[in-house]
């Protein structure tokens, strides 16, 4: 099984060629796992939420 290396994110600075926005000085790989990590951050804070929701509901 091939061993899987991780190394910290490194802070980037976004520019925006043309109409789309690139990651500078950063991989393919590094790029996935930035968008994956703030989309993950976003279903953490739904999960939240709704767990909130449900107490709420529950109260009633």
């Amino acid at each position: 099984m091939e061993d899987i290396r991780v190394r910290p994110l490194k802070r980037v600075d976004l520019v925006t060629p043309g109409l789309g926005q690139a990651y500078r000085g950063v991989t393919p790989e590094e790029q996935g796992l930035a968008r994956l990590s703030g989309e993950l951050s976003g279903l953490k804070e739904a999960i939240t939420r709704l767990q909130n929701e449900i107490e709420e509901l529950k109260k009633k």
